[in-house]
C-alpha cells in the first residue's frame, strides 16, 4: 500500500525495501537541514518491500498508484535486492524480467525510474548481480564513501550522452527535535558540495 505523504498530484514515490525508520529520520533530517517541511510535498513512500520481480505485483502497484491521485514523475526502488524476491540476482532471465517491469512502470507513467542497488562483494566498481542490469541502463553512477569521510558520486554510465564530471559531498549529522518513534536524536544525511569537483 503507498503512504500518502502530502496532497500534491505529481511526485516521488519511494518504494522502500529496508530501513524505514531511519528512512524517517533522514526524511526529518532534510527537513531541518534544508529548512523545508516535507507535509507539503509531493513525496509518497511505501510501508514495505514488495516483489518487483512479480508482473502480478507490478500490476497491482500499477492499479493502485491510477487509483490514487499520485502521478509520479519518479519511482524510486530502495533497494533492487529487497525488492528482488526470491528470485536470483545473478540469473540473467530473472535480471531481465525486473528490467522488463521497470519498464512497465516508466512507460505506464511517463516517468523516471531510480534504482538503489549494492556494489559486488568481491568487485565493487560494479553492482553485483546480472551484468543484465547495467546493460539496461539509462545512467548509472556509483556512490563511494571515503575513508576522510567524505562520498564519492561517480557516473560510470551515460547511455545518450557524455559522462558527469565526478562530485563529491560530505556527511552532516543534524540533531532532530521531534515525537519519532524511536528515541534516535540525529541522523546522517549529504550536506553541501564538499569541495572542488575532482578528477
Amino acid at each position: 500500500m503507498v503512504r500518502k505523504e502530502s496532497q500534491r498530484t505529481r511526485g516521488v514515490i519511494y518504494i522502500a525495501g529496508e530501513g524505514l525508520s531511519g528512512l524517517t529520520r533522514r526524511f526529518k533530517a532534510w527537513e531541518i537541514y534544508r529548512q523545508s517541511p516535507l507535509d507539503t510535498a509531493p513525496l509518497y513512500r511505501t510501508e514495505s518491500a514488495a516483489d518487483l520481480t512479480d508482473k502480478k505485483n507490478i500490476r497491482t502497484l500499477i492499479t493502485e498508484i491510477r487509483n490514487s491521485d499520485i502521478k509520479p514523475s519518479l519511482i524510486i526502488v530502495d533497494t533492487v535486492a529487497r525488492n528482488f524476491g526470491t528470485a536470483d540476482e545473478n540469473d540473467t532471465a530473472a535480471m531481465n524480467g525486473f528490467v522488463n517491469n521497470m519498464d512497465m512502470l516508466k512507460d505506464e507513467f511517463s516517468c523516471s525510474v531510480l534504482l538503489v542497488h549494492h556494489s559486488g562483494h568481491s568487485e565493487k566498481s560494479r553492482g553485483r548481480g546480472s551484468s543484465a542490469l547495467k546493460a539496461a541502463l539509462d545512467a548509472e553512477y556509483r556512490v563511494e564513501k571515503q575513508q576522510n569521510g567524505f562520498i564519492h558520486l561517480h557516473n560510470t554510465k551515460m547511455k545518450e550522452a557524455e559522462l558527469a564530471l565526478p562530485m563529491t559531498f560530505r556527511l552532516e549529522s543534524v540533531i532532530l527535535d521531534w515525537d519519532g518513534d524511536d528515541d534516535a536524536s540525529s541522523a546522517v544525511l549529504l550536506g553541501n558540495n564538499g569541495g572542488d569537483i575532482f578528477r
